[in-house]
């Protein structure tokens, strides 16, 4: 499925997340540093639950407002807590990217 509506809803948000916090920068999943962002804001869309065995962390596929997909792992919820299609707003995220392959065929 194209995920075109829920980027037009995540960027429509953005004004709103602007006046909200003043002070932070609004940004995108590609313009995050490794680490900790700290005065950065980022607005997100829930597009999928992932299921696991292990009770903490969560995991979440999310999308940002340039269509970029990421994994957001969240401690301390419960897994009924964030659902699918719920627009989060980060403040201060952390961000690690994981280099893996997968049956030495992929690499992201």
């Amino acid at each position: 499925g194209s995920s075109r509506p829920r980027r037009i809803s995540v960027a429509q948000s953005n004004a709103a997340v602007a006046k909200r916090y003043p002070s932070c920068r609004i940004s995108t999943i590609n313009l995050l540093l490794e680490g900790q962002n700290e005065t950065t804001v980022l607005e997100v869309v829930v597009l999928l639950f992932i299921r696991h065995d292990i009770t903490t962390p969560v995991y979440f596929l999310v999308l940002d407002s340039d269509d970029t997909h990421a994994i957001l792992s969240v401690y301390g919820l419960h897994s009924n807590a964030i659902k699918e299609g719920d627009r989060l707003t980060l403040i201060n995220p952390f961000y690690r990217v994981v280099d893996f392959t997968w049956k030495a065929k992929v690499n992201l």
